[in-house]
Formats: structure tokens, C-alpha cells, sequence
């Protein structure tokens, strides 16, 4: 029983200890004998009595107290899919490819969605755990041999770079196109300088990601050098005659990895607001921002006439902790993960004295799977062959020429209770996670002649716990895909724990007085425009982002915590700027949005990071034919990064 059962309960007592006597008083024709019992407290047959019907009072205020709460749960589940479900878990995984394989010359795409499963089960051997890729992953024989971070220009100039006076260091990627399947069998610079088949050259890569594999900390740090000090690209190989040509990339440009809508860690809907994805994303996993992708490569690609290639990036500050930066710290063929696949439930019978059904993906093994999302609802009838499509209560139907729907569902989510070997023996994991359950309106007679006698259910599911005990990280493959069972992929960075839902969490740290004022205040957080985050007046425009962020964190992490009280300030301003469009260029009016935050709060993470999404954020709620630039100010170094002008990800009337 929760904290919110047990003052029931304790009201409920409370309540005829206290009233019992008066109510005695003032009616003795009917109550003479009520305020001598409760007087009475040594008979413990009265005083069981009197628990008794404390206990099934609180049941019953309980239960009315949650009516509301489940109203504004299914409202925001229409309006947001899936933010009240639990937090899987996530990770960044790097596919190791064939290099041999034929197929790798043209580019080999893995769509976003692939699954892939675990190589070895959790501890109980039963279930390997599955993760579904969340980005399309191209695989190229191509292999990155060596990064160098050079901390002064001197490195530079000796690379035969042309001189410039603002830049002040350098990141250097060594490449190799590789065919061979062994190392020791693979061809030799010197040997391929003569044979254009084995050049860079052959090869259509028009982008490249490439993640940062590296401690947060450091990786951070280069994160920040790549975008708020980058100064110019350059390509680097070797002629036939072992001299060096250096070529400017001007067309390649350096883009944000993460921050796209096909790129969210969830299956993307189009109800959801992609601000808040990005901010939900970002507490989840972190490290699926940091990275960077590589654009327009088709026109330097065709230029380089040699097996091994470099590229090098100038920055125009240096940073002397990066230089210890090594191959190990990058990754190319990599992308997140999360533990999230679609899952048949075994179908529910139907029974006429009972209103809901608690939603079991494999009833074999009731705690390895734990549903997410509803996907799809369908009726089975007595007789009848075909099945019935349910929707969600008051939804609109999918098919507009289909007759009006009389079947319709509802979904609720409690925390799971424990079974009785984990109240014996304790629990194997501290993430309990939550039982779904689901009600089925029907306009008819479900115990009529050929009335519904089945559910069956599509469901989006997590392994639950099982994914804290995998051993991933040791050496070796940890996933292999189903698609291609040849391929196999390693973990760079996780798996995150799951984490349980958000209005858990916050209604677990604010002890709301009242039920149901946490869905609300997520409701209302869906009503947000750029005046709820700035026209609260000197000193309160940082509070209520504060707010936003803690909506989409779980604040029991105390770093998390202290990073969300890391953000000092923020103001804006009215401004006008030239912007570019395929129409041209002219003038726009914006906002600039200034974001003070502390650095000492984002220790071993680094603040450019939260930067970077909240610049995005703030592009989302942009005004019809106006823009948001961002600016982070930190507390110590001043201002550290000022965004581009951002108009939104609409076109512009």
C-alpha cells in the first residue's frame, strides 16, 4: 500500500474516534450505542471493527480520488503518446562491418527500427534482450586508423595547411579504405597508389557520421570545439609521388547528430511536440547528441586519389586537455538504441463481471516484458472469422468511409505490485516498473449471441529490469542484428537504466496535495507558447524553464538536480537579423534568447551540450515568420556559444 492509502486511512479513523461521540449525541433514538464503542478501546473485537471499516472507507475515498487522474491520463495519452509510460533503457551501439563484403562498395544501409538482440541472456538465461536501432546506419569499407588532437599550429603548418592567424589548433582523422576481411591481407597505400579501384575516390559517401566515443567530459569538450570554434575543414592525402595535396572542403559542412524527428530515441509521432522529445531525449541519453555528421561529401570524395586520406579540422582556441584525444575516442557506423520492440500480447478472454484486463505480452513470463505503448486493440467475435478494430475512447477513426466504430478502449497505468517471492526473498533490481491495464467500452451487449469474446493486442514493449544485468562492454560482440545475424555490434555507451515514468517521479519528490496536479501541470505544459517561458517578469523567466526541465527529468538523481538549478537566468530581447531563405535574403524580426547558467553544476558533463538542445527547443516554439537565436552565457567564462539564427522547422508564409 502507497503513502496516499495509509492517510486515508488514517483520516478515515481518525473520523470515527472524533465524530462517532457527537453523532451519538445528537441522534441516541438510532446511534445510543456508537459513541460507547468507540470509547471503548480495549476490546480488540471493537477496535478490528473499527479498522475494518476505516480500511474499506479509504478504499473507497481512494478510488473516487483516482477517477479524476485517470481522465487527464488518457487525455494526455491522446495528446502525447507514450509520455507517461516508463523510461527503457538506451544506448549507443557501433556496427562492426564485413569488410570484404561487396555490398559495402555501394554503402549498406541499416534502416532505423532494425533490431537487434543481446548475445548473451540476463542472469536468469531465459530472455535475450532486444534494442531497436533509432538512426539509419551506412556501412562504407572504410575504417578510421588514427585521431590526433594538436594543441598548437605548429603540427598544422608541417601537415602543409595554409596558414591562417585566428586559428590556434587542430583535430586530425586518419582514414583507410579497407577490402580485405583480415587486416594482414589488406593491400598497401604504395601498392593501390597505381589502381583507382582501391582509391577514396571510388566511393559515393555524401555523409558520414561520427560519434564521440570518449569520457563525457572530453567528449563535451571537443563537442563544443567543433561547433562554437570551428573554423575551416580541410582533406589531406598523399599523390603518387609521396607528396602531400591539401584540399579546402568548402562544400563539406559539420551538422549536429540527434536533433532531427527521424532521429528520436521513441518512435516518432507526429502528435508529440519535437521540443519536448528533444529535452525527454536528452535526460534519457545524453550521449546521443554527441557527435558529429560530416555533409556533403560527394565533393571532395572524388578528388582524393589515394587508399588513405586525412581530414582535418581547425579550431580557433585551443583546448589542452584534448590532447590525449586517440582513435578510441570516435566512432563511425554508430547510433542509439533503445529497449523498445513491438510485441503480440496473448489475447484476453473476455468476462462479463469484469470491467478491466491487466495487459500481459507473454503470460509464460509475466516480468521479462513490460508494455510501453498500446499500438493497436482487436476485437475477436464469437463466430466470425474477421477481426474488429477498437479505438481509443473518443479517438476518430483512421478510415473515414468506415462505419461508425462501437468498440473503444481505455488504458491506465498503476506501479507493479510485488510478487510474493520478492516480498520473501527481496527483489532483484530497484526499478519496479508498472502494470498496464485496459478497459473495453462497448456500445452493445458484450454477453449477447456473437458479442466480443476476445481481445487481441499490438503492443510496443521493454525487457523491464533485465536490462541492468547485461554484460555488455566486456570485449567482443554484444548485439547481433536479426536482420543479418553476420553483422554484430558493440556497445559504446549504456545501457541507461530504466527509469520509471515521469509523473512518478515528480509526484514522488513534490508529495502533491492533490490528486492528479501533476498530469495537470503536464497538460498544461502542452499550452506553452514563447510568453510562458518569458513574461514572467525579472528573475522568473529562469524558474519556469526550470520548470519545463524538471517536467522531463527525474529529479530523485541528484546531478541531474543540481544541473537543472545550474541555469542562473535567462532573458530575451527583440532583435532584427538578416536571414537566408531559397527566395533570398532579408530582414526578420526575432527573439534573442539568453541562457546564464553556472558551470560548477555541470561538472564531468559540460554546459554546451544543454546548449545545443535548448537551442533547438527554442527554434520549436518560434512564432509564424519570425526566428529564436540562442546565446549561452556561462557564470565563468562568459559568453561560451552563439547559435545561428533558427526560423523554425516550418517554411515561412
Amino acid at each position: 500500500m502507497d503513502r496516499e492509502f495509509l492517510e486515508q486511512y488514517d483520516q478515515e479513523l481518525r473520523i470515527l474516534r472524533e465524530h462517532a461521540r457527537a453523532f451519538a449525541e445528537e441522534y441516541p433514538g438510532i446511534a445510543d450505542r456508537l459513541g460507547d464503542l468507540v470509547e471503548d478501546p480495549s476490546d480488540p473485537m471493537i477496535a478490528g471493527l473499527l479498522q475494518g471499516a476505516a480500511f474499506l472507507a479509504a478504499r473507497v475515498q481512494l478510488k473516487m480520488r483516482h477517477e479524476f487522474p485517470e481522465f487527464t491520463s488518457n487525455l494526455l495519452e491522446q495528446l502525447v503518446p507514450g509520455f507517461l509510460a516508463p523510461q527503457p533503457s538506451a544506448m549507443i551501439v557501433a556496427v562492426d562491418p564485413i569488410y570484404g563484403d561487396p555490398a559495402l562498395a555501394e554503402g549498406r544501409t541499416i534502416s532505423a527500427g532494425a533490431y537487434m538482440d543481446a548475445t548473451f541472456v540476463e542472469q536468469t538465461r531465459q530472455v535475450a534482450c532486444r534494442y531497436a536501432l533509432r538512426s539509419d546506419v551506412t556501412l562504407w569499407p572504410l575504417e578510421l586508423v588514427r585521431a590526433e588532437y594538436h594543441s598548437g599550429t605548429g603540427p598544422l603548418h608541417a601537415l602543409g595547411l595554409p596558414a591562417l592567424a585566428q586559428e590556434r589548433a587542430g583535430l586530425r582523422l586518419s582514414f583507410s579504405c579497407r577490402m580485405a576481411v583480415r587486416p594482414e591481407d589488406e593491400i598497401s597505400d604504395a601498392e593501390a597508389r597505381d589502381l583507382p579501384i582501391f582509391h577514396a575516390a571510388a566511393y559515393r559517401i555524401r555523409s558520414l557520421p561520427i560519434y564521440l566515443a570518449g569520457q563525457e567530459s572530453d567528449a563535451v569538450a571537443l563537442y563544443e570545439q567543433l561547433f562554437a570554434n570551428r573554423v575551416r575543414v580541410f582533406f589531406r592525402y598523399l599523390d603518387a609521388f609521396g607528396d602531400p595535396v591539401v584540399l579546402e572542403a568548402d562544400g563539406v559542412t559539420v551538422s549536429q547528430v540527434g536533433l532531427g524527428q527521424d532521429e528520436t530515441l521513441a518512435p516518432a509521432d507526429s502528435r508529440i511536440f519535437h521540443g519536448f522529445t528533444l529535452l525527454k531525449d536528452y535526460f534519457l541519453l545524453p550521449r546521443k547528441y554527441l557527435g558529429f555528421r560530416l555533409d556533403g561529401l560527394e565533393t571532395v570524395m572524388g578528388r582524393l586519389a589515394a587508399k588513405s586520406f586525412e581530414m582535418i579540422v581547425t579550431f580557433n582556441q585551443s583546448n589542452p586537455r584534448l590532447a590525449a584525444t586517440t582513435r578510441e575516442g570516435f566512432a563511425l557506423y554508430a547510433a542509439p538504441a533503445i529497449n523498445l520492440f513491438e510485441k503480440t500480447t496473448d489475447r484476453i478472454a473476455l468476462k462479463g463481471n469484469q470491467h478491466e484486463y491487466q495487459v500481459v505480452p507473454d503470460r509464460s513470463r509475466p516480468l521479462d516484458f513490460e508494455p510501453h505503448r498500446v499500438l493497436d486493440v482487436y476485437a475477436y467475435c464469437a463466430g466470425r472469422a474477421e477481426r474488429i478494430p477498437v479505438l481509443p475512447l473518443y479517438s476518430a477513426s483512421r478510415d473515414p468511409a468506415a462505419p461508425p466504430a462501437k468498440h473503444f478502449y481505455t488504458v491506465r497505468r498503476l506501479p507493479r505490485r510485488h510478487t510474493a517471492q520478492e516480498r520473501r526473498y527481496g527483489r532483484a533490481s530497484d526499478y519496479t516498473g508498472t502494470e498496464m491495464f485496459l478497459s473495453l467500452i462497448d456500445t452493445g451487449d458484450l454477453n449477447a449471441d456473437g458479442g466480443v469474446t476476445e481481445l487481441g493486442l499490438r503492443t510496443l514493449c521493454s525487457n523491464r529490469h533485465l536490462t541492468e544485468a547485461l554484460p555488455v562492454g566486456k570485449g567482443g560482440a554484444d548485439f547481433h542484428l536479426l536482420e543479418d545475424t553476420r553483422l554484430t555490434l558493440r556497445c559504446l555507451a549504456g545501457p541507461t537504466r530504466p527509469g520509471e515514468p515521469v509523473a512518478t517521479s515528480l509526484r514522488s519528490r513534490a508529495e502533491q496535495a492533490s490528486t492528479g496536479s501533476v498530469t495537470w501541470r503536464l497538460i498544461n505544459m502542452l499550452s506553452l507558447n514563447h510568453l510562458g517561458l518569458l513574461a514572467r517578469g525579472a528573475g522568473r523567466n529562469a524558474q519556469s524553464l526550470r520548470e519545463i526541465l524538471g517536467l522531463f527529468a527525474d529529479l530523485r538523481d541528484a546531478t541531474i538536480e543540481r544541473r537543472i538549478d545550474g541555469i542562473r537566468a535567462l532573458d530575451s530581447r527583440p532583435v532584427v537579423r538578416r536571414v537566408r531563405r531559397e527566395t533570398g535574403v532579408g530582414a526578420a524580426r526575432g527573439l534573442e534568447i539568453t541562457v546564464t547558467v553556472d558551470e560548477k553544476a555541470f561538472e564531468g558533463s559540460g554546459v554546451f551540450l544543454l546548449g545545443a538542445v535548448l537551442d533547438r527547443f527554442f527554434a520549436e516554439y518560434v512564432a509564424i515568420n519570425t526566428f529564436t537565436q540562442t546565446v549561452i552565457v556561462s557564470v565563468e567564462r562568459g559568453e561560451i556559444m552563439r547559435w545561428p539564427v533558427r526560423l523554425g522547422f516550418r517554411r515561412p508564409l
